[in-house]
């Protein structure tokens, strides 16, 4: 995933996190776009970008800066993808294949997710996104 310097910012409370959260589980859980999807949806929007900022806070629960592979696992199968699909989005976001991911890897991890949760084809592994 392509991604500027993001830095989190979070000024929510742990409530207003869990509800827009549970707001975002129900919207991806309803529906699939009926339109076919476009290069330009792979990037993700600054609204996409704060709400994934919000989910790196929640979901880097030792607070290190980096959500470990552990951390993460809980967050990815929420979204019932296939192991082997999920495997496949690790390889794409975790770019350093440190077993953890920063912040910029955590957006390309979440937004990759959410474009599958869409409609989009998974690119196949090795290749560049789009």
């Amino acid at each position: 995933c392509r991604t500027r310097r993001l830095e989190p910012v979070i000024a929510f409370g742990e409530d207003t996190v869990r509800e827009a959260a549970r707001a975002a589980s129900r919207t991806a859980a309803r529906s699939v776009s009926p339109r076919p999807f476009t290069r330009a949806q792979w990037a993700p929007s600054r609204r996409e970008r704060r709400k994934y900022a919000s989910l790196f806070k929640r979901v880097d629960w030792d607070g290190d800066g980096y959500v470990q592979g552990s951390e993460a696992s809980q967050l990815l199968a929420r979204s019932q993808l296939s192991r082997d699909t999920l495997a496949a989005v690790w390889e794409f976001a975790d770019v350093d294949r440190d077993g953890r991911l920063s912040f910029p890897e955590f957006v390309c991890m979440s937004h990759m997710v959410t474009c599958l949760l869409r409609g989009a084809p998974l690119p196949p592994v090795g290749q560049p996104l789009p």
